[in-house]
């Protein structure tokens, strides 16, 4: 069983991971009275938060008042009302914190009832990229918490939401598109698989992010195995269906020629909608029944259905072990890590900036 720490372990770690970035005991400010001050890096706590393990939960209901307590929780951090969203969060079992990196504050929202059930959320109180980052398997999809963490502090995404249970904690499953083996045998998908249920917390402050800020980009990060044979296709990029996009509109289609640059050899960065990368026959993985996806490609019932021809704004990415490595291994390296560095600046180049 998979125990991580979160909030309760950062102060611990304070004497170890100062020096990278994290706010100082020296240093008295805070960006709120309301808000405690996690002495961690943003990378570092998003990797500490607690993950309910396969098979631990009979199911994942959520009541109408707790989603209700959780949107104004997320309201209030996203206004910067920190007292409200500290009063809010405290109702549901959420402890909010601040950490300072680089000059920056980020607020984090995490589920500090140590039963890893709940998705943990980063704000970047000074965001530069209208850029809303999900990791909806952060439990076992190695490197995609810390890369999140990075497209953050460093990339100057807006925010971030990170999955709290393993995607097959639940032994329930969804009624909506799709199956999948990833828990065993062929079938739907569980209900702590948060890329596929729509009544999750996780799906809520998505839904809440997007509408708060319309004009943003919602990137949703994967972990997928390593090509054994053939072309070795390390990522595989879409915005959430099947369509060629060859006047490259989408960001999707924008960050693959982008992202080519970074990983050079012919066949490594793919996207499901240009007809050339057909050729090295990558795997079909384009997210068409990712319901955050087909929410901001405007489906009207994301559970059913799918849309043909998406907005634009989303960007379903694939990664193999070699992209995702750097980032769950050497994060702290960011700044001096080719690797890294050429992600998060490709990333960068290619969002739209906030106004």
């Amino acid at each position: 069983m998979r125990r991580l720490r979160g909030l309760r372990a950062v102060a611990a770690l304070a004497a170890v991971l100062s020096g990278f970035g994290a706010a100082s005991a020296a240093a008295a400010e805070r960006l709120h009275p309301s808000l405690e001050v996690a002495e961690a890096p943003l990378a570092d706590w998003v990797a500490r938060q607690d993950h309910a393990p396969a098979g631990s939960l009979k199911d994942f209901r959520i009541t109408a008042e707790t989603a209700a307590t959780f949107r104004d929780m997320l309201r209030a951090m996203m206004a910067g009302r920190w007292p409200d969203a500290v009063q809010s969060g405290g109702r549901i079992g959420y402890g909010l914190a601040s950490i300072e990196e680089g000059g920056t504050w980020f607020v984090v929202a995490g589920d500090a009832s140590g039963r890893g059930r709940e998705p943990a959320i980063v704000v970047n109180t000074r965001p530069t990229l209208d850029l809303i980052v999900g990791v909806p398997h952060a439990a076992h999809e190695r490197g995609t918490p810390e890369q999140a963490a990075l497209l953050v502090a460093k990339a100057g995404a807006r925010a971030a939401i990170l999955s709290g249970a393993h995607r097959c904690a639940s032994r329930s499953f969804v009624a909506c598109d799709g199956r999948t083996r990833v828990c065993g045998a062929r079938q739907p998908y569980r209900t702590s698989d948060v890329a596929h249920n729509p009544r999750s917390l996780f799906h809520l402050a998505h839904e809440v992010m997007a509408k708060a800020w319309p004009g943003a980009v919602v990137v949703s990060l994967h972990g997928m195995r390593t090509d054994k044979s053939g072309v070795r296709t390390s990522v595989i990029l879409s915005d959430g269906t099947r369509t060629p996009d060859p006047r490259r509109k989408s960001y999707a289609t924008r960050l693959r020629y982008k992202l080519a640059e970074v990983f050079r050899t012919p066949g490594a960065v793919v996207s499901c909608e240009v007809t050339a990368d057909r050729r090295y026959k990558p795997r079909r993985l384009c997210g068409t029944t990712n319901v955050q996806g087909r929410h901001v490609n405007g489906d009207r019932d994301v559970c059913k259905g799918g849309v043909a021809r998406g907005t634009g704004r989303f960007i379903h990415m694939e990664q193999d072990r070699s992209v995702r490595r750097p980032f769950e291994r050497a994060w702290v390296s960011a700044g001096r890590n080719t690797a890294i560095d050429g992600f998060l600046a490709a990333v960068a180049e290619v969002m739209p900036k906030v106004e």
